[in-house]
């Protein structure tokens, strides 16, 4: 499409949930990708994750079996600058674990921490360097009480921090 946005159902039938997508983009090509899903028992608002060169995604049980693929762009254009960015985790409440999908623009050094009520750091999910886009960490709570959690993630200056609730 020339600068337009063009949105793509997948249906989803009989299938077992959680489902995990992954895709390889072609780095030239300057469309921006968008993967977007009603999770079942969510508050009407629906869970979007920018699509980036290669990754992966766990997708929790969705509410009508769609998952919208939306991409927008001018294939004559450069390519367009990735973002940043942290997705709230899922489920919230949860228990023992949850899904955390995070964004990055480009190769860097990431830290994923998580952090209890009182700001003590109870658990390193990633610290490491990696290549830009989305990425996917499984967060195991099993050893932990009960409570609110937060969840940080620092690239570089970018930092972002969310909450979380494990609900036993």
């Amino acid at each position: 499409p020339n600068q337009k946005i063009k949105r793509m159902p997948i249906v989803i039938k009989d299938a077992q949930y959680p489902i995990n997508i992954s895709w390889d983009i072609n780095p030239e090509n300057a469309l921006t990708y968008s993967v977007s899903f009603m999770p079942e028992g969510g508050l009407g608002k629906p869970q979007i994750y920018n699509v980036e060169t290669s990754g992966n995604l766990v997708i929790p049980k969705i509410k009508n079996g769609i998952i919208s693929l939306t991409t927008s762009g001018d294939m004559n254009s450069e390519k367009s600058k990735h973002s940043y960015s942290l997705n709230e985790n899922y489920p919230n409440p949860f228990n023992p674990n949850t899904v955390i999908n995070y964004s990055i623009a480009e190769p860097n050094n990431v830290k994923l921490l998580v952090h209890d009520i009182l700001g003590r750091e109870v658990k390193i999910l990633v610290n490491e360097y990696q290549s830009a886009g989305l990425k996917t960490v499984n967060f195991d709570a099993g050893d932990l009480p009960s409570g609110v959690y937060f969840y940080k993630l620092t690239v570089g200056s970018f930092t972002s921090v969310k909450k979380m609730i494990l609900m036993r």
